[in-house]
């Protein structure tokens, strides 16, 4: 005979979830190579705005970046929430994987605020294939249209 146990109402589930038993798409594969946090001075972010774009990436939007900047400028922007990613393919080729609206914000700041004493993390990862680049994109990235 089965025991009925008792779910007390403040245990129970409030926003349930289907509970799937297949996937839409394949797992991510990467390995994190680096993992740090870096000053992230402007010649960072122009380092980082010069890896390699791969097709699939999103253009820049000048009104996101106008949006960062405008938080910056009203003390609403949390620096410590950035990561920047990057990716890197056994031919050595590394990518951007996020963070060029960010970076395009830090290169605006105006010199007469520098040097701007911030600090961001800075994640590394190595994938196999371009087919795993875009993956991993994806999983940063869900928010705006590709073209």
């Amino acid at each position: 005979m089965a025991t009925i146990v008792e779910v007390k109402p403040e245990k129970r589930i409030k926003i349930p979830v289907k509970q799937r038993s297949a996937s839409f798409s394949p797992a991510l594969k990467y390995k994190i190579m680096k993992d740090e946090e870096i000053a992230f001075t402007k010649e960072k972010a122009f380092e980082f705005l010069e890896l390699k774009t791969f097709e699939g990436e999103r253009s820049v939007r000048e009104g996101h970046v106008q949006f960062l900047f405008d938080e910056y400028c009203s003390g609403r922007f949390l620096w410590q929430n950035v990561i920047l990613a990057s990716a890197k393919l056994p031919n050595g080729d590394v990518f951007r994987i996020n963070g060029q609206h960010t970076c395009w914000m830090r290169v605006n700041v105006a010199e007469r605020y520098e040097p701007l004493k911030v600090i961001i993390r800075y994640m590394t990862y190595s994938v196999a294939s371009e087919e795993q680049l875009r993956q991993l994109y994806s999983a940063f990235d869900r928010g705006a249209p590709r073209t």
